[in-house]
């Protein structure tokens, strides 16, 4: 008679087909940028170095602002739950997007707590294939002060050079199991990601994709959306801030206070000390946001 299909081997066949797919190509694409923005500059003087590397981790020594971008597929199975971990050290910013979705991150320059919509970790999966990975690094630079013995002023100095590390393993499980949870994956041992499921190449439109962010992140707008008063110059990142000031019409209080005299005190429109210099678009419940959103165009013209 005829053997029956273990549980897995549809699924196995599967995966090997799609690996085959992706050729003999294995591993990641690591960029690195002279900047912290993931700038290419003109003509690419922006870009450091550009290579393949065979895993879904790095440690690079270095004491000036840098940015690392390693992107590319990681090929995921619909049948096994993905619990992720993330290492970082030394990094001013960091984070992971698998298929857009943010899996981890940091947590320096802010924290998330782990509320239901911040992350997608562990991940679901509802279809075999392979899915964009895109980790961003951004380092700061390694800047100390010293102190001038004779005038007692501080200067900046280059601090010695630091390791910029960042390193991405996963915890699997297979779906339906008894103890199949976000609770149980965590007590799971993690695996280095093997280099056969990573591919260093990206679908057309991811291409797309990453064409248009970086074309609509240039020139002036308002990009930082926790003080929508702060206009900033993307990719250079400088940035100038707006007050708004209260204008208080003297020429109509004194015509009510004096409607039957002819006044000899000076006329004119004046600025009241009440300024606002931060507001930013809140949630319900937050009542720090001062100012109403009107119609605005996507491309900020």
């Amino acid at each position: 008679g005829l053997m029956s299909t273990p549980p897995l081997m549809v699924p196995l066949i599967i995966i090997v087909a799609m690996m085959a797919e992706r050729g003999a190509a294995a591993g990641l694409n690591m960029t690195i940028y002279n900047n912290t923005a993931f700038y290419e500059g003109v003509g690419g003087a922006g870009v450091v170095s550009r290579r393949v590397v065979n895993s879904s981790a790095f440690n690079i020594r270095t004491k000036t602002p840098i940015s690392v971008a390693l992107t590319g597929q990681i090929l995921l199975n619909e049948t096994l739950s993905y619990k992720f971990d993330c290492a970082f050290a030394n990094t001013s910013l960091s984070f992971l997007w698998i298929d857009g979705h943010l899996v981890c991150h940091d947590g320096t320059a802010f924290t998330l707590n782990d509320s239901p919509g911040n992350y997608d970790n562990p991940l679901i999966i509802t279809s075999p294939g392979w899915y964009p990975f895109r980790l961003r690094v951004m380092f700061n630079g390694s800047i100390g002060s010293s102190c001038d013995e004779e005038s007692g002023e501080r200067a900046s100095v280059t601090a010695p050079a630091v390791a910029i590390a960042a390193s991405v393993r996963w915890a699997l499980e297979e779906k339906g199991s008894s103890s199949s949870s976000s609770s149980s994956l965590s007590s799971l041992p993690l695996l280095t990601i093997p280099p056969e499921h990573l591919s260093p190449s990206m679908t057309p439109l991811e291409m797309r994709r990453e064409a248009l962010q970086h074309s609509l992140a240039q020139g002036w707008g308002f990009w930082k959306h926790h003080n929508l008063l702060s206009i900033v110059k993307l990719p250079e990142s400088a940035s100038f801030d707006l007050e708004l000031c209260e204008i208080v019409d003297h020429d109509r209080q004194q015509q009510q206070q004096h409607d039957s005299h002819h006044s000899h005190k000076s006329r004119g429109r004046r600025s009241s000390s009440s300024c606002l210099n931060f507001t930013r678009i809140t949630h319900a419940g937050d009542d720090t946001g001062l100012v109403r959103l009107g119609l605005h165009a996507p491309d900020r013209s």
